[in-house]
């Protein structure tokens, strides 16, 4: 049961209309599979990182981008189930907001107070 800290932001798969993401102030990240009913914590996050952004590729199944607040980004290519991190070799670890190039072959991450930053996709 999804009943922690205030939730931040919700995203929903363009691909599953029933599978929801719910990022959480210091709460981690939640995934629902059957329309918010019920809620499970995201695996392979720590449960305490603050999700800023929750990116869906509108063009692949099953791959998402997270923006977090201090741990970095992530991204999952099985619908939120497990996570890896995807830093390419930057120490920054504050983001904001993720955004797609139309062909899905470029993310952008935009920071807290360090730019915009430009990450091939995995």
């Amino acid at each position: 049961e999804l009943n922690i800290s205030p939730v931040l932001r919700v995203t929903a798969d363009p691909f599953d209309a029933q599978r929801l993401y719910a990022g959480t102030f210091a709460g981690g990240l939640w995934v629902s599979a059957d329309g918010g009913q019920t809620w499970q914590a995201a695996g392979g996050l720590d449960p305490n990182i603050t999700p800023t952004r929750i990116l869906p590729d509108p063009q692949r199944a099953g791959l998402l981008y997270l923006a977090t607040a201090h741990a970095g980004i992530f991204y999952s290519t099985d619908s939120g189930q497990s996570w890896q991190p995807l830093m390419q070799g930057l120490d920054f670890r504050d983001f904001r907001n993720l955004a797609l190039s139309a062909d899905g072959s470029v993310l952008y991450a935009a920071s807290q107070g360090a730019g915009v930053f430009r990450l091939g996709t995995p």
